[in-house]
């Protein structure tokens, strides 16, 4: 999906009615904002280690990211907090 230091996504509804809003802004900013509902949550995986997986009833949701990237994230995160 992409390089080591940024994380690919991939969002798929199964339906408009669960997408809440979806924004594009054709003037000065460069912000995009997708919101939706993946309805309750059937599984939480990852595939071959390098990709996060949250499927719901709605959709899924798919973000490039390992399971060593999260660890090592809330490892920094609870060093943090120690401080």
């Amino acid at each position: 999906m992409s390089d080591d230091k940024s994380s690919g996504f991939s969002l798929e509804i199964k339906s408009k009615k669960h997408v809440k809003n979806i924004s594009i802004s054709n003037g000065h900013m460069e912000a995009v904002l997708i919101e939706g509902d993946l309805g309750p949550l059937k599984d939480v995986s990852f595939f071959e280690d390098k990709v996060l997986i949250v499927k719901g009833l709605y959709g899924t949701l798919r973000v490039e990211l390992s399971e060593a990237r999260i660890r090592d994230l809330v490892f920094q995160g609870e060093k943090k907090g120690k401080k």
